[in-house]
């Protein structure tokens, strides 16, 4: 009798269980969703912050060939960009290189060679590439274009009081990266500092936001710098002048006339 008894007291505390483990659950479950998703808004009011239909800047690179020199190579480069996906680039100065062009239609990249007047077209393999192969630290698709919200899944590492790190994972199977780690600034809902990690490697590459100028009603990073940890150097990005939906040359972004 008692250990009948005893069978159906233990009969319902054995499906309560089941059942606050199956909800418990459910709540993390749910727990995990709302923070991806909260990590999703933050980045889209981030790339908002910074959206227009086409932007036109003077910038230059400076590569450092070991972390601790203060001497460097400069290019100066012209950049153009329409949309989040469309975007040219062309090497200025110096001459050795003037006239290298980079061409980014929704990611097919296409590169202008002026030393042999050929154009080669970057294959997803090679997109973790020195962009224009100048040997500096930013890539292909460092530099590419794109809808943020498309090309990763975020999610919330972590939030402090000022600000949020949050994990973004590509959607592209050919990416380079494993995953990058953006800090975020959450008053300017700016990023002050991305991570990116490789399978490989692990953490690689670090590029941080260091100088900040308020344009056209933006607030826009004027000066980067792209800390290689895995070849310890370093590239530093300035941008000089900036301007926004302003008129575009529709030859910078015709894949058969960029480069003519």
């Amino acid at each position: 009798m008692t250990d009948r008894n005893n069978q159906r007291v233990q009969k319902p505390i054995v499906a309560r269980a089941i059942k606050d483990g199956i909800a418990l659950a459910a709540l993390v479950l749910l727990a995990v969703a709302a923070k991806a998703q909260d990590a999703t808004e933050v980045m889209r009011r981030v790339s908002e912050a910074q959206d227009a239909d086409t932007a036109a800047m003077r910038i230059s690179m400076h590569i450092f060939d070991s972390l601790e020199t203060n001497e460097s190579r400069d290019l100066f480069i012209e950049s153009y960009g329409r949309g989040e996906t469309e975007s040219y680039m062309e090497f200025v100065a110096p001459r050795s290189i003037a006239g290298l062009r980079i061409q980014d239609l929704d990611g097919e990249i296409r590169v202008f060679f002026p030393s042999t007047g050929r154009v080669r077209r970057i294959a997803s393999g090679q997109k973790s590439g020195s962009v224009g192969g100048v040997g500096g630290d930013f890539s292909y698709e460092d530099m590419g274009g794109g809808e943020l919200l498309d090309e990763y899944t975020f999610s919330m590492a972590s939030e402090g009081a000022d600000t949020y790190v949050i994990r973004g994972v590509p959607t592209d199977p050919d990416s380079s990266y494993d995953h990058l780690v953006y800090t975020i600034d959450k008053q300017r809902l700016v990023a002050t500092r991305i991570e990116y990690h490789t399978e490989d490697h692990g953490h690689e590459k670090t590029m941080t936001a260091d100088t900040f100028q308020t344009i056209q009603g933006r607030l826009l990073a004027t000066e980067l710098t792209m800390m290689n940890l895995r070849k310890q150097r370093r590239t530093v990005l300035r941008i000089h002048q900036a301007a926004f939906d302003v008129p575009m040359d529709e030859r910078l972004f015709n894949p058969n006339r960029f480069y003519r």
